[in-house]
Order: C-alpha cells, then sequence, then structure tokens
C-alpha cells in the first residue's frame, strides 16, 4: 500500500515530495517492502502509547527495531543508484525528469470475500486513475521513457516467436472473436489485482512489457491493460512446463498437441492484440472510405429549369 510504501522510502532516503528528482530508485523500496525477511526476523505487531504498528525482531538476539532489516544495506544501494542517475544527467544535459517514474499501480482492497481492485497513483502531483493514464496529446516520447535499443530487439525477437506460434489461430474473427478491449480488460481484472497485492507495480515494467507486446504507450493507451496482464504470467488450464535436456525450458499442451519456448499466455495476449489492433485499422479504413465517398459524390442538379 502507498503508506508502506512512503516509510520504507523514507528509510532509504528516497525522497516522494512532488518537486523530487529521485522517483527512479522506487524499484529498490519495493524490492525490500516485499523480499522476505533475513534468517531468524520476523515481523510482529507493536502498541505504543495506544498505537498500533509493527516492529522486525531478531529471535536469536532479541533485538528489536522499527526499521527494515535490509534497510542498512539497501541504503547503500539507492545511495549508489542516485550517484549514477545525477552523473547521467549531468552528462547528458537533461534537467526533466521522466514522466514514466512518477506513476506507481497499487491493489484497493475492498469488504468483505470481494477482490480487490486497483488504482495508479502520481506520487509526485497526487493524481489517480482507475485505467492506465494517458499522457497529454503532443507529449513527446523522450519525456516519458527511454528504451534501451537491446530491449527493442529483444522484444522484436519474442513477437517473432510468436508469429511461428501454434497459438494465432485460437483468437480470429467471426462468431469466436473476442469482445471490444475494454470490456475484456474489466473482466480480467482480478488476476491483476491478486498479483499487485504481493507488490505494487511501477509504469515502466508495464511500459516494458507493453514493448515485447507491441503496445504504443501514448498512441494506445486503451489496450496497456494488456500489458499489465502479461505480467501476471500463470499458465493457462492445459498448459504444462517442462525443461530439456539442455536446460531450457518449453511449454506443452496435450489437448492441442502444442509445444512451444514462449509462455502461452503471452502469445493468448499478442494474439488479442492483433485482432483489436485489426479491428481498429478496419474502422479507420471504414471511415475514411465514408469521407472519401462523400466528398467525391457529385454536386445534385438543380430539379428546377
Amino acid at each position: 500500500r502507498l503508506p508502506q510504501l512512503r516509510d520504507i522510502s523514507r528509510q532509504l532516503g528516497i525522497s516522494l515530495h512532488s518537486d523530487s528528482r529521485e522517483l527512479h530508485a522506487l524499484p529498490l523500496a519495493i524490492f525490500t517492502l516485499v523480499a522476505p525477511l533475513p534468517v531468524h526476523w520476523a515481523e510482529e505487531p507493536s502498541s505504543h502509547r495506544g498505537v498500533q504498528s509493527w516492529i522486525f525482531v531478531n529471535r536469536l538476539t532479541k533485538r528489536s527495531t522499527h526499521e527494515h532489516p535490509y534497510a542498512p544495506a539497501m541504503r547503500g544501494l539507492v545511495r549508489g543508484a542516485l550517484r549514477r542517475h545525477a552523473a547521467a544527467q549531468k552528462a547528458s544535459g537533461a534537467r526533466r525528469e521522466l514522466l514514466s517514474h512518477d506513476w506507481v499501480q497499487f491493489a484497493i482492497p475492498r469488504g468483505g470475500s470481494r477482490a480487490p481492485t486497483f488504482q495508479w497513483h502520481n506520487l509526485r502531483t497526487g493524481e489517480r486513475s482507475d485505467e492506465f493514464p494517458p499522457f497529454p496529446a503532443g507529449t513527446p516520447r523522450e519525456a516519458v521513457y527511454v528504451m534501451d535499443p537491446a530491449w527493442r530487439a529483444q522484444a522484436r525477437t519474442i513477437r517473432c516467436f510468436f508469429e511461428a506460434s501454434g497459438v494465432r489461430w485460437m483468437v480470429g474473427s467471426g462468431s469466436g472473436a473476442p469482445h471490444s478491449s475494454s470490456a475484456m480488460a474489466k473482466q480480467h481484472s482480478t488476476s491483476r489485482a491478486v498479483a499487485l497485492r504481493c507488490r505494487p507495480r511501477l509504469m515502466i515494467e508495464v511500459i516494458y512489457a507493453a514493448e515485447v507486446l507491441g503496445i504504443d504507450p501514448l498512441r494506445e493507451p486503451q489496450h496497456m491493460w494488456l500489458a499489465e496482464e502479461a505480467l501476471c504470467l500463470d499458465l493457462p488450464f492445459g498448459w504444462r512446463a517442462y525443461v530439456d535436456r539442455h536446460g531450457h525450458e518449453y511449454y506443452y499442451n496435450e489437448l492441442l498437441e502444442l509445444r512451444q519456448w514462449q509462455h502461452p499466455k503471452l502469445s493468448y495476449l499478442i494474439a488479442l492484440l492483433r485482432t483489436f489492433q485489426q479491428r481498429q485499422r478496419e474502422q479507420r479504413q471504414r471511415v475514411v472510405a465514408a469521407i472519401g465517398l462523400g466528398a467525391g459524390e457529385p454536386p445534385r442538379a438543380n430539379a428546377a429549369h
């Protein structure tokens, strides 16, 4: 949750103020927040002057502290990350932080046995959004995120695996075509919410996943839920993971008699995306054709002579 992230960030020396230039170090805070405790350490409830809180206790030495046991070591990593980031900005002459560093997605618990929902929070401005936050029209890509060329090449390789996959025919047009992107986003929200209960999600993580799938984060924000779903890669029913004699993991479906290297859910998500994108192209073509026909109609002759 956001209060826990703020607390661990404070312990590590990461500023979350609106004018902060340190939001890029949030992955280290999230790692500390969700990492298993060291041996002999446990988290226990505590009460001080009627205020309930949690403390960390070393059951071997009986030492207790309000600070996370990993905090001293992680502070050194944070200081190093901040120095490297400042040096890189100085070398490139950049003075503006990336907008993707401002946004974090959290799980929002609901009462009773209902599944949690989720929400995007902007740690700099305090904005909130239930959907992937769209950026204003005309926002330059380099102001949102910077993608390493090597990562782009790797993303293209993954999409090439999909093109050779046997899963392409499972999603197509006709009577079996999937619903709209927004409708499916609501239907498949539970898995994303459950994953967010384990750890918050940074926007840059979702953007990296979008690059793998082939989504443009600036032009296709309506499809970004597929990138969020790609970060929750549980195996679909009927699929099992195996390891070959060379130590490489592959996936096999006995019912479909399919064997592939790519995670089957990733293949399915790419197939969904291709379907949605094809629909959009066809819709745009129909609109353009309708406009062209309207503009090309000859003027009507005057009936009165």
